[in-house]
């Protein structure tokens, strides 16, 4: 059988959903606010698929740069180079 090379391949364990968590995603998860120059963490969720980045980005931080429709413009640091994302406020997670 062929090998499958999808976006979601070998995320057994990333993108899985802890059994007390399971369901529908809170509305305060989806309708969360972040200011530019606010700094997030990257938390993929796996019951969204919508906005979702690449998931060699979990656990990364970066800054909000702005806001694209519903989505966050994200930028972070990958090895040496600077990296734009679109990302959905579900999959953010706000840092202190």
């Amino acid at each position: 059988m062929k090998r499958s090379h999808g976006i979601r391949c070998n995320s057994r364990h990333k993108l899985r959903v802890r059994p007390r968590n399971r369901g529908k995603v809170a509305v305060t998860k989806t309708m969360a606010i972040f200011l530019p120059g606010e700094t997030v963490a990257v938390h993929l969720e796996p019951r969204v698929h919508k906005g979702m980045p690449h998931q060699a980005f979990q656990g990364q931080t970066g800054k909000i740069a702005g806001k694209q429709g519903n989505a966050y413009i994200l930028k972070i640091h990958d090895g040496g180079k600077e990296k734009t994302l679109i990302v959905r406020p579900e999959h953010l997670v706000r840092i202190k």
